[in-house]
């Protein structure tokens, strides 16, 4: 009982990671050009 809550709290921990890092990559490439064009618009 007690490995399955580790392996279940492992799990969870692996999808975070893996849906976060593509989140950070999208929010690294997409946020300066938003920065950048933001003051042209202005």
């Amino acid at each position: 009982m007690h490995t399955r809550t580790l392996l279940v709290a492992s799990l969870s921990m692996f999808a975070t990671a893996a849906i976060a890092q593509p989140q950070y990559a999208w929010v690294g490439t997409y946020n300066p050009q938003r920065r950048r064009a933001v003051p042209l618009y202005r």
